[in-house]
């Protein structure tokens, strides 16, 4: 028998040996564990042994385990530097579909004023209106007369009221006259 290659076969004759001349008492305690020994010499090789049996073929790869749980997100990297500019791409082809109408601008300033345009037509005569009441001319006759001789040498005051008398005299003329065509009607 080998243990840590050592051969204890005598060993184990010594045993019996002692155990059948000598009378068996009951087992004492066990003894503290000894101190190792020196490793004995390498005993002789001992012949191979028979082939065993062939094994049942295991699977090649074992089934799945479980899905692990995700790892936390990693810091995000620094950014690169910009890369160089690329080349210009080929220009792209004519829409045939025209894009939305933008917004309506601004309001403009306005232009300047155009031309006065040319005078209407005449338009129709209206009809005939209510007589007014008859005026007694003969007091603004005879003021307006008076008006006419008065001197053109006077100061400015006098020439003022001169064109009031004037202008005076000429509504009178002109009331006259549609009075007489209100008497003629």
């Amino acid at each position: 028998m080998h243990e840590d290659g050592c051969d204890l076969s005598g060993l184990a004759d010594l045993v019996k040996a002692l155990k059948d001349t000598m009378a068996v008492g009951p087992a004492g305690p066990m003894g503290p564990k000894g101190d190792t020994g020196a490793v004995g010499p390498v005993g002789p090789a001992g012949a191979d042994g028979a082939v065993g049996p062939q094994g049942i073929q295991g699977e090649a790869i074992g089934p799945a385990g479980p899905a692990g749980v995700d790892g936390a997100v990693g810091p995000i990297g620094l950014t690169g530097p910009i890369g160089p500019t690329g080349l210009t791409g080929p220009a792209g082809a004519d829409s045939t579909v025209p894009g939305p109408i933008g917004p309506a601008g601004p309001v403009g300033p306005a232009g300047p004023q155009g031309p006065v345009g040319a005078n209407g037509a005449v338009g129709a005569q209206g009809p005939q209106g209510v007589p007014g009441a008859t005026v007694d001319l003969a007091p603004l006759t005879a003021r307006v007369s008076v008006l006419e001789t008065h001197d053109t040498a006077q100061d400015a005051t006098a020439a003022a009221d001169e064109a009031t008398a004037v202008a005076l005299a000429v509504r009178v003329t002109a009331l006259e006259a549609r009075l007489k065509a209100a008497n003629i009607a």
